[in-house]
């Protein structure tokens, strides 16, 4: 039945107004049992270009935080337990929330989003990342990427059945951008293949091989080093011929900063976590290619 707002009293219009609004579901509100929690901001990234507005997409890891130390807070817990999934991706923070996941969660779905990808030690084992020697920064290999993306589109179909051939075209215009980024990115790196890059922590591992370069961490076994490795480390590069060193806004730059001043080098950013995926790869090609082009 039609409710024509004009033949109502003046005083009952407004209310029914508010109780329209009210009771009429908005994009946002249908989506809240639909919610989706990742572990990190790259991963949200590939759920928003595969869903788009079909979810809410929560991220654990916030802006500048720590993945090695981060610890979930109770409000971002309380809103895991209302979520319909989670996609993890082997943080090293993820290890202690798994467990308290199983205990008090038992229906929500977790996905494993290594699933087929090829995972590599940490070059020279140089940081453990808790009892793993894995590296877990998969995502900062496109191709590796591309295979999480699958596992994130598959589980994302499961949630939204009705939805999943919008799913499929996005995961091939995604796999298109993908692909498009990499060769760039190869491009520019062409030029610098088998050069070595010197990075504080080792979290670029999969770049670094993916394009033909090798990182040299100052940090050893997961902990800031010690007076003596930094002494290491600048011995070892007093040539000249390092014009930078790496380092991620997750963490201290103090150290780096000493580094760079008893080598006359530049301390320069890059960013593993970054949201906007598919340019952070290219912003990183373009920083360490002008390091080795100095």
């Amino acid at each position: 039945m039609k409710i024509l707002m004009s033949h109502l009293p003046v005083r009952l219009a407004p209310a029914l107004l508010i109780m329209a609004a009210v009771c009429t579901p908005t994009a946002s509100n249908a989506a809240d049992h639909k919610g989706v929690f990742v572990s990190i901001a790259p991963q949200k990234f590939l759920v928003d270009r595969l869903a788009g507005a079909a979810v809410r997409v929560h991220v654990l890891l916030p802006s500048g935080a720590s993945p090695a130390t981060y610890e979930p807070t109770p409000k971002q817990m309380a809103a895991l337990g209302e979520a319909s999934l989670f996609l993890q991706i082997g943080a090293p923070f993820e290890a202690p929330l798994l467990d308290k996941i199983s205990r008090v969660m038992p229906d929500l779905h977790m996905v494993d989003c290594r699933s087929g990808v090829e995972l590599e030690p940490m070059d020279d084992h140089a940081h453990a990342h808790g009892e793993s020697l894995f590296d877990p920064h998969i995502w900062l290999d496109p191709l590796r990427m591309k295979i999480v993306a699958s596992t994130t589109a598959d589980a994302l179909e499961r949630l939204l059945p009705e939805a999943g051939l919008e799913i499929q075209r996005n995961r091939q215009q995604l796999f298109n951008d993908i692909d498009q980024t990499h060769e760039q990115v190869k491009l520019i790196l062409e030029p610098f293949a088998g050069e070595s890059i010197l990075v504080f922590h080792p979290a670029f591992g999969y770049f670094t091989r993916r394009y033909g370069l090798h990182q040299i961490a100052v940090e050893t076994e997961g902990k800031a080093p010690s007076a003596r490795r930094l002494a290491e480390v600048v011995r070892a590069f007093d040539d000249g011929s390092v014009t930078a060193i790496f380092v991620q806004p997750q963490f201290s730059t103090s150290a780096a900063q000493r580094v760079a001043d008893a080598l006359g080098c530049e301390v320069v950013t890059l960013d593993p976590l970054a949201e906007a995926y598919l340019a952070n790869l290219k912003n990183m090609a373009d920083r360490i290619a002008a390091s080795l082009r100095d």
